[in-house]
């Protein structure tokens, strides 16, 4: 996509994570022709309401470029990843050769809610072989950034506002453990790589990074 479309879905992504709305005027005073914004209407990768938001096609097409941007910059800097529990899991049952993936180019972090996970995993071979994937890893041990009574250990985890935390959560008590994992990606700046379609949406909704096994697997293609 042109490069100034590509601009324009950045603008109006960081906007509505910033509950700053961009319309027609603001983004002409920007340097942006109406015509162009026009087009990308008609072309159903934004939406216009009053102010401009992104449509699904938009935002699949600016999660592809950021994720092609962040193969661009391997070269330079590491990427930082956090594995979502449920990607432990693939590994552990061979879905993905953690052999394939160069430490150089890649820089892993946890946090101790999939390490508790792992650890207690009722089945005795299946917690053996996410113990081994783990320490094979060698994952960077870091803090949530929210602290949940019943759910986080104190010594590994911050006092948050919440907001964040809720916006991933959704009011649902079950998705508490997959909020704390896509928090601490967000306000770390880590890719965070899972399966669970839901969580992926509302981290990249809410400014994070996020792709699914197969995204990660295409990433390691193109090392």
């Amino acid at each position: 996509m042109d490069k100034r479309k590509i601009e324009i879905l950045k603008l109006i992504d960081k906007a509505n994570n910033s509950n700053i709305m961009e319309d027609y005027e603001s983004l002409k005073r920007q340097g942006f022709e109406s015509g162009l914004l026009k087009a990308m209407v008609n072309e159903g990768v934004i939406g216009d309401s009053y102010h401009f938001y992104l449509k699904e096609k938009g935002e699949n097409v600016l999660r592809d470029y950021l994720l092609i941007e962040a193969l661009n910059t391997k070269k330079r800097t590491k990427i930082k990843i956090i594995f979502d529990s449920n990607i432990y899991d693939e590994i552990a049952t061979g879905n993905l050769n953690i052999n394939t993936i160069d430490e150089e180019k890649f820089e892993f972090h946890i946090t101790h809610v999939q390490l508790d996970e792992i650890n207690n995993c009722s089945e005795n071979d299946k917690r053996a072989k996410l113990s081994l994937v783990s320490a094979e890893l060698r994952p960077k041990l870091i803090s949530t950034e929210s602290l949940v009574f019943d759910v986080s250990r104190i010594e590994m985890a911050k006092l948050g506002d919440g907001k964040m935390l809720n916006n991933l959560k959704k009011g649902n008590k079950r998705h508490t453990k997959d909020a704390l994992i896509g928090e601490t990606a967000i306000k770390n700046d880590l890719l965070l790589v899972t399966n669970d379609r839901m969580m992926k949406k509302r981290v990249n909704e809410n400014g994070g990074k996020a792709i699914d096994l197969e995204e990660f697997k295409e990433m390691l293609k193109n090392d």
